[in-house]
């Protein structure tokens, strides 16, 4: 569950589709289609402008925004495919951070679905968890049957 600062939202990974709640009644007010058809959907952030959403099971990112050219409240879906399974969403301020988990590495990418800087770790078998302090971020990678605890 996210708030957008006026709205709850929540995934349905058996439809792909996100739902928007009213928080005062609990009313689902509006659903949006975020993944292409039922996908895995682990994580989702609101960045101050869109919600992000990762759709595992299709190795991509959706980013949902408010349509202001119609009269009706409706919303775009932008995708992006990613090189790896999205698990974790994290924002720092600038980039929207996610841990690929299988490819083992964190990426970060900016609101016109563009790639930015990454971070890999050699011998990593998959990128976990991700947090933002107000500083700095970190990841949990594993290496063998250990969870390693990064800073960057």
């Amino acid at each position: 569950i996210v708030s957008d600062g006026s709205a709850l939202w929540a995934s349905e990974p058996a439809s792909g589709r996100l739902l928007k709640f009213n928080p005062a009644t609990g009313e689902t007010v509006e659903t949006v289609d975020a993944c292409t058809g039922a996908s895995a959907m682990p994580s989702m952030l609101f960045d101050g402008a869109a919600l992000w959403v990762a759709c595992s099971d299709e190795n991509s990112l959706a980013r949902v925004v408010r349509d202001s050219s119609s009269v009706k409240e409706a919303y775009v879906v932008t995708r992006m495919a990613v090189d790896g399974k999205p698990g974790q969403l994290e924002m720092d301020g600038e980039w929207v951070w996610v841990a690929l988990e299988d490819s083992a590495r964190f990426q970060a990418v900016n609101g016109k679905l563009q790639q930015g800087p990454a971070v890999t770790v050699e011998g990593a078998s998959a990128a976990r968890l991700l947090r933002f302090d107000g500083t700095h971020l970190w990841g949990v990678i594993e290496r063998g049957t250990e969870a390693v605890l990064l800073k960057f």
